[in-house]
């Protein structure tokens, strides 16, 4: 099967991934850290048993490096689907994850299924995971897709734009996320130095933007969403024994600035499995 031009670049940053500089290892490790204790509040029973997902769909997985931090804290009762668009990046999960599912689809296509990636029987209740992806996905095909799975969460995790916006010169020059004005107001141009050796243009996504497309598409009353820094998240959770070493870091400028500029949101919806069933068949 020939390779679209956009899988040719999703397989080539894949093939390009080299050791990143300091900076960069640190901030991933922060990541790595964060994305642990974020996964526990959602998907550990101590928290809320009632609310617990069964089932995890996640969206541009790349090569597989969240599976462990999702599963970690029900790994016999939660189903997982990883979705990405890179068959190098698939491979690469699937060795790392050889017990996990793992599907090869273009999450863009509206001609592609999302009805094969929901397990049977279907599950009780749906975590959505798109981390560092929701940029690339057709906006609104994405929402309404979503709503088929009746998720009781959604966890995304991107670039904020609107901060961004306010301190664009402080990251002409970052030394691992350099970021420049692009062509169109809605866009902008990345270079990851030591993963991305040429710029490359990626959608703005905005938290008003998230919160308005949510309370459109579920009513105003049916979701709740939860959106804050990567800085603010760490001040939540600076007493976990996971985050307590980090606080050094952020003395360093470059990690603080991308600490404030991603951004973590989690999507609560009210709605229930039926409820969602009938309204997506409306679309």
């Amino acid at each position: 099967m020939a390779q679209s031009h956009v899988q040719k670049v999703y397989n080539q940053r894949t093939y390009d991934t080299k050791e990143l500089s300091f900076i960069g290892e640190q901030f991933r490790d922060i990541c790595s850290a964060l994305k642990k204790v974020v996964f526990e509040q959602l998907l550990s029973p101590k928290h809320d048993a009632s609310n617990c997902p069964d089932f995890v769909l996640d969206l541009a997985c790349g090569q597989g490096c969240d599976t462990k931090k999702i599963l970690f804290w029900r790994p016999k009762e939660t189903k997982y689907v990883g979705v990405d668009y890179s068959d190098v990046a698939i491979k690469v999960a699937q060795t790392r994850n050889p017990k996990q599912n793992y599907v090869l689809a273009n999450i863009n296509d509206q001609k592609q299924s999302w009805t094969q990636l929901l397990p049977h029987p279907p599950p009780r209740q749906t975590m959505l995971v798109c981390c560092n992806a929701i940029h690339y996905l057709d906006w609104e095909l994405f929402w309404t897709r979503a709503r088929f799975f009746g998720p009781t969460y959604m966890l995304l995790w991107y670039v904020d734009a609107e901060y961004l916006d306010a301190n664009l010169a402080v990251f002409e020059n970052h030394p691992w996320f350099q970021m420049r004005p692009a062509k169109t107001k809605n866009s902008y141009m990345v270079k990851l130095p030591g993963v991305l050796s040429e710029h490359v243009e990626e959608r703005k996504i905005y938290p008003a933007q998230i919160k308005e497309v949510c309370e459109r598409r579920w009513g105003q009353n049916r979701v709740i969403v939860q959106q804050r820094s990567l800085y603010d998240c760490l001040e939540l959770f600076k007493s976990h024994p996971l985050l307590s070493s980090f606080s050094n870091n952020l003395i360093d400028p470059a990690v603080l600035t991308l600490c404030k500029l991603y951004k973590t949101c989690i999507i609560k919806f009210i709605y229930s499995y039926s409820e969602i069933q009938r309204l997506s068949k409306q679309d």
